[in-house]
């Protein structure tokens, strides 16, 4: 394989040749796109036939659990497959989350590299092929086992199904039914997984989905050692490949590090997470730069995008695992957008408030970022700066179940309509006396 890593983590390539470009598909890219002239040495170092194949060490059969599948389709199996690959280098490597992803395109390939500035190579690759419709995920430095060592030198086969990150048995499953075949090579073995070929060898519990995974030795391999590679490709190889460029750029946008740039410009950037300001952005979440697919409200209700820098999601990895818990952490955000930088912030909730619960109300739901029917998590120190920023601005407040108008009167003024949990903050805090004690006097 033309890709070497040296121990100073410098990326080394071999030049090869490569099939022709293909331009058939330039068609649907925007005026944005920029199309790179293929590199030789760019388009080589995912070779992936440096190597032989040598004779089966173990083989067996992998359950996997229901409840991990049962609502993924592939885009799902390639979010997790990104999961993987970002996890291993950030553990690898020790980078956190501080690696930058570059991302280029060319006739034949869509690439991305894990890089640091600083550093001379690469940590890590994804690459597509136009031409044969084939991913091939690359970690540098990385473990595919949880054992560290060669399992077959302590004749225990066993662990060498032991993989370190577990869900790659179902994102497997998922890649298999859905037409592609996958094989990872990791310190001189390759994996190779395959869907059972009759009923008659189905395990005895046939209600859990499973598969069959065969491990070989590798020999002749000029893949450096420590390299592990997951490659998937199709079952039925044809002219057109079953995965096609427009989808797969959909794919990539599983990061938020490979949205478009300027969508992540305009952005409220706080420790517990970052608001996405941008229109496009809105009702998309992300944890820890990563895709959310699913929402627990429905995207209407969102006015801004989200990219939680902490939580816990269902065990499908789809959504956050409660309502309650998904506004908690939008109002830890707010919280602390209000309290860092106000100048931003303040003014956006209250557009918030004024766009959402216009004077005479319509009954609508709230939007999820002010919390939904609660206070949204605000602490008092927040709570004051949007009490105040309302009252610059000429409204008075009235919560659901008053009727606006009586309550326009008395102040004679317009008025907002809050939640009643941002509501109830302001009375616990005496802001709503502040003013009726003012209209008395």
């Amino acid at each position: 394989m033309p890709l070497r890593i040296t121990s100073s983590h410098k990326a080394v390539y071999v030049p090869s040749s490569d099939a022709a470009p293909d331009s058939s598909d330039l068609s649907e890219l925007s005026e944005d796109d920029h199309i790179e002239p293929d590199d030789s040495d760019d388009e080589t170092f995912f070779d992936q036939t440096g190597y032989e194949i040598g004779p089966a060490i173990a083989t067996r059969q992998l359950s996997i659990h229901h409840y991990n599948v049962k609502e993924w389709d592939t885009r799902d199996a390639y979010r997790e497959l990104y999961k993987h690959w970002k996890q291993t280098i950030i553990k690898s490597f020790a980078v956190e989350d501080t690696f930058h992803h570059e991302h280029s395109e060319t006739h034949n390939h869509i690439t991305v590299k894990a890089l640091i500035p600083t550093w001379p190579g690469y940590m890590g690759f994804i690459r597509y092929s136009k031409i044969t419709g084939t991913i091939t995920f690359i970690n540098a430095d990385a473990y595919l086992l949880q054992s560290t060592h060669t399992p077959e030198n302590d004749n225990d086969n066993a662990a060498l199904f032991h993989f370190q990150y577990d869900r790659l048995k179902a994102i497997a499953y998922v890649l298999l039914v859905s037409g592609f075949n996958i094989q990872i090579t990791s310190r001189n073995h390759i994996w190779t997984f395959n869907l059972p070929l009759t009923p008659d060898s189905s395990p005895p519990n046939k209600t859990i989905p499973w598969i069959s995974c065969t491990v070989n030795t590798l020999t002749h391999t000029h893949t450096p050692n420590n390299t592990l590679t997951i490659t998937i490709t199709s079952q039925s190889p044809s002219s057109i490949p079953l995965l096609q460029p427009q989808t797969f750029r959909t794919w990539l946008r599983t990061s938020l590090h490979l949205t478009h740039p300027s969508q992540n410009k305009n952005t409220i950037s706080t420790p517990h997470g970052t608001i996405l300001l941008d229109p496009t952005h809105s009702g998309t979440l992300y944890l820890n730069g990563i895709l959310l697919p699913g929402r627990n409200f429905p995207r209407a209700q969102y006015k801004y995008g989200y990219n939680f820098h902490y939580g816990i999601p269902t065990t499908s990895g789809r959504r956050l695992a409660s309502p309650l818990h998904e506004i908690d952490l939008i109002g830890c955000i707010w919280d602390a957008a209000i309290r860092e930088k106000p100048v931003y912030a303040v003014p956006r909730f209250v557009d918030m408030l004024l766009e959402g619960g216009d004077g005479d109300g319509d009954g609508r739901s709230w939007v999820v970022d002010v919390g939904g029917g609660g206070d949204g998590g605000l602490g008092d120190e927040a709570v004051e700066a949007v009490w105040w920023a309302i009252v610059v601005r000429g409204y008075g407040c009235h919560c659901e179940g008053e009727e606006a108008g009586e309550v326009r009167k008395m102040l004679g003024k317009e008025v907002v309509k809050v939640p009643l949990g941002l509501w109830g903050a302001f009375r616990r805090l005496g802001l709503v006396g502040r003013v009726s004690e003012e209209k008395g006097g």
